[in-house]
Parts: C-alpha cells; structure tokens; sequence
C-alpha cells in the first residue's frame, strides 16, 4: 500500500468529517518494499521518508476503511491521488503503466488498457495532469515530513 501525502488526509479528513487518527495508520515500510519502490519510480519514496509511510486503515477484512460495495465512497476529488490514478502508473521514464490486478474493477472484463482509462472516464492527458499534481504533492510531503511534521497537526 502505498503513502499518503499530508495534503491529501487533510482533503480526506474534510470530505469524510473524520480526523485523520480515524483513517491514517502510521507503519514502516521494509528495505525490499522501499527498492521495488525505486524500481517503478522513487517518486513515491518522497511519500514515505525514510520508510515512515501513512497510510489508510484497512478494515477486519483488509480492505480501505472507505471501500464500499460500489468501490470507494470518498468523493473523487478527495480520493488519495494514487487511488484515484489506480490500475495506471508512471514510471521514472515517464512510461504509463498498467498494474494488472484480479480485484480491479476497471479491469474485469477489459480488452485493453484504452478500455480501463474510460470506464475510470479519464483519459491519459487527464492520468499525467494527475501524476504530476501527485508529484509535487509528494515533494512538498517530503519537506514537511523533513521539519516533523505529524498526522495530529492535520486536523
């Protein structure tokens, strides 16, 4: 699972009328989750420095706390941007990616990835404008996170 940015439980902890200590569970993340990471795009490292990562709670059953029968019940604008970017990714080439998934509902029954990006009603300038809104979201968590910031200051 990957790392939540401060800025997006702040737009989570808004749009659900929750606190952040209800959604966010703070862990770290191995040596070997950290490399396959650096692998696919160190971008995503700046969201967990130095391993600490935040992360959403998971249900009794291991699924997001705010995955509902008909996927997530999180309005889309305040769904974490990794989330709202799943099954597609970029690599630190800049290469779209699909991450092939069982469970992804914009998978089933898809002849290609063309036909994954519309059923999510996105195309890929929208994936990239949304990439690079993560970026800088992730680079701006990295600083913060430098100078201790906390989940509790984000109420």
């Amino acid at each position: 699972m990957f790392g939540l940015t401060k800025d997006e439980i702040k737009e989570m902890a808004k749009a659900s009328g929750l606190a952040p200590r209800d959604f966010v569970v703070e862990d770290r993340i191995g040596r070997d989750f950290q490399d396959l990471l650096r692998s696919i795009n160190p971008v995503f490292l700046k969201t967990m420095p130095g391993g600490r990562r935040l992360r959403l709670r998971l249900n009794p059953f291991g699924d997001c706390i705010f995955l509902g029968s008909r996927g997530c019940t999180l309005p889309r604008r305040a769904r974490p941007i990794y989330c709202r970017l799943y099954p597609f990714c970029f690599t630190a080439e800049d290469r779209l990616m699909v991450l092939l998934s069982d469970t992804c509902l914009a998978q089933k029954g898809a002849g290609s990835w063309h036909d994954v990006i519309e059923r999510m009603g996105e195309d890929e300038t929208g994936l990239r404008r949304l990439f690079a809104r993560f970026k800088e979201n992730a680079r701006e968590h990295a600083e913060w996170a430098a100078a201790g910031g906390t989940v509790d200051e984000l109420n």
